[in-house]
């Protein structure tokens, strides 16, 4: 039964993982937009006004990766407690 658990999370973890990766690529390329729409070299220094422009038009982007992260950070905890108890079963017998 601890088996079929782990299998299930590490699916979970894994499709939690790619959300992220595409969340990602998404923030990235609103930041390409946006610079590219607003005529933006790639650099722009901290504190600038141009990269609190930038922030600001893609913070749902920004907020959805957050999530993301998150929620995968969450699926493998939940997956590694799995394994964990799986291992104290098999070596506590």
């Amino acid at each position: 039964m601890l088996l079929l658990e782990i299998a299930d999370r590490a699916i979970l973890a894994d499709a939690a993982t790619a959300k992220r990766r595409r969340a990602e690529a998404e923030l990235r390329q609103s930041y390409k937009a946006w610079k590219i729409e607003n005529r933006v070299d790639d650099f722009m220094p901290a504190g600038s006004a141009d990269l609190e422009k930038m922030r600001s038009a893609t913070e749902e982007e920004f907020v959805l990766l957050g999530e993301a992260k998150a929620a995968e950070a969450n699926a493998r905890r939940r997956l590694e407690t799995s394994v964990r108890r799986y291992r104290g079963v098999v070596e506590n017998g």
